[in-house]
């Protein structure tokens, strides 16, 4: 059974992820580690997934990251004849998609959190 993972090992591997010094987020690394844990079955062996979990914990915490940076907003601004467009760079797609690679490699250690409807 699996009850914690390292946090240290988490943070290093979001630093790669963000380009930047994960110390001031260690916040969104830890509760990235909970909202994992709390996913892990209890039959899950700790050696055989403890790396792809710390890596799942990070793209959990990198995507979030990419969220409150509020990336992917367009915005356009006017003054007369000034007319200035930014443009989308894809951070958050791209956070989804790591996320979603990594939950694929431990799906066979994580709780479903989604819902089905079945006939009864």
């Amino acid at each position: 059974m699996i009850n914690s993972l390292p946090l240290d090992k988490v943070t290093q591997i979001f630093a790669a992820l963000s380009d930047e010094d994960a110390h001031p987020y260690t916040i969104l690394c830890e509760t990235a580690v909970e909202s994992i844990l709390c996913r892990v079955k209890p039959s899950a062996e700790a050696q055989k997934w403890e790396n792809r979990l710390c890596y799942v914990a990070a793209c959990l915490a990198f995507y979030r990251y990419t969220l409150s940076r509020g990336c992917d907003n367009v915005s356009v601004y006017k003054a007369g004849d000034v007319n200035v467009q930014t443009r989308p760079d894809g951070a958050r797609q791209s956070a989804q998609a790591l996320l979603s690679d990594a939950l694929k490699s431990v799906d066979g250690c994580l709780r479903h959190s989604g819902f089905c409807f079945k006939i009864v």
